[in-house]
């Protein structure tokens, strides 16, 4: 028997259903895709498009099945719902429009931030011709106004903002470079904040009748390498090599203790090669990983979310978005990302609705390296978002 919508989700379904043109950014792991699903289906306008990350579709077709009660197959273009992933667009870029879709979706949708991109420039031409419009993100911008500027075009809200020439003038600091025009400052933080407040949905977990559990984020300093502020991409390399070399073995006995403990533990590396060095050291673990096929990469979940696994191996890029884990309420970060927002998302891989107990972050860092650098840095970054998307 499906569970009935949670308030915040009916109220997103009713958000949706009179917006031709929908910016659903509710915070990450509060059921954006069940909300989409229940509006898209009573508004019953079909065709549907829905365009997703690879490594969503299975994940849609399973959503769709457990609350509509529909068994869609993917990659149908006779289907009276579609679900594709973002490298096929260019495939059915003059199929799609001649099948007079009416509603699309398109999850994910800071992955169309950038204007030269050919899925962004699909997407552009396709939502000409679409009538609803559907954009679901937990993280609307990962760095800095301009990202904003495409994802509004699809819409075609753009000019809720003042148009291009406006939007670039006022919010995005524009400045001359060597290379023309560089658009990627920020100005004007509150008055972007209030105008986006009245063109997308955007609740966190904090707005929920009940709430989420606490989740805690706990820095571990593990030991201390000093390293200079780095200049060059180069040094950026060799200082995280020398890093993650150094503290390798006393995260491996981190993960070991919290295990021993009888919890389930998330990791989240960056480099491949630091993956492997924790899986080699725990053979048994799942692991996910750009690149695996989704039948692959869900089974691995599965074994870690429903089975007997007791720790699951994230790469951050590939696990950021999709994923759902709350069999386990302790995280660890061995590598740390240049964005907050990803941070951000991986951190709700564990922390999201289903999750019944508080979670804990924790953060293995090295004193004095460039991890302590790259957190300065990325929390610099995050008091910027926090302007535009925040309460």
């Amino acid at each position: 028997m499906s569970l009935p919508l949670l308030p915040h989700q009916i109220e997103g379904v009713k958000y949706i259903l009179n917006n031709s043109s929908a910016y659903v950014c509710d915070d990450m792991g509060m059921g954006k895709t069940r909300t989409v699903i229940e509006a898209m289906f009573k508004r019953g306008a079909f065709p549907i498009l829905v365009v997703c990350p690879a490594s969503l579709k299975i994940n849609w077709k399973n959503e769709i099945k457990r609350w509509i009660g529909i068994d869609v197959n993917i990659d149908d273009l006779h289907s009276p719902i579609i679900i594709t992933n973002y490298e096929r667009m260019k495939k059915y870029k003059f199929q799609i429009p001649k099948l007079g879709i009416k509603q699309i979706v398109l999850d994910e949708c800071h992955c169309f931030k950038n204007p030269k991109a050919q899925r962004t420039k699909i997407a552009l031409q396709w939502s000409k011709r679409i009538p609803y419009k559907i954009l679901i993100t937990g993280t609307p911008m990962l760095n800095r106004p301009v990202e904003l500027l495409t994802q509004m075009q699809i819409l075609n809200n753009l000019h809720l903002l003042g148009g291009e020439k406006e939007f670039l003038k006022r919010y995005c600091s524009p400045r001359n470079s060597q290379y023309g025009i560089d658009y990627s400052g920020f100005s004007n933080l509150t008055s972007l904040h209030k105008k986006m407040k009245k063109i997308w949905l955007r609740r966190t977990k904090k707005d929920l009748k009940n709430g989420l559990p606490e989740k805690r984020i706990i820095p571990i300093p593990i030991m201390e390498l000093e390293q200079p502020s780095p200049k060059t991409f180069h040094d950026i390399e060799r200082f995280d090599k020398a890093v993650t070399q150094r503290k390798l073995t006393m995260s491996i006995d981190f993960i070991q203790n919290l295990l021993d403990k009888g919890e389930k533990v998330v990791v989240f590396v960056h480099h491949k090669e630091v993956g492997k060095q924790i899986n080699l050291a725990f053979p048994d673990s799942s692991v996910i990983v750009g690149g695996q096929l989704p039948s692959v990469r869900q089974r691995n979940i599965d074994n870690f979310q429903l089975g007997d696994t007791p720790l699951i191996i994230c790469s951050l890029q590939a696990s950021a978005v999709g994923l759902t884990l709350t069999a386990s309420r302790c995280a660890v970060f061995i590598e740390y990302p240049w964005s907050p927002t990803l941070l951000r998302q991986a951190q709700d891989r564990v922390h999201r609705l289903g999750q019944d107990r508080d979670v804990f972050i924790y953060y293995l860092y090295a004193t004095k390296s460039i991890d302590e650098y790259r957190m300065n840095t990325s929390n610099f970054k995050e008091v910027i978002i926090n302007k535009i998307i925040g309460d």
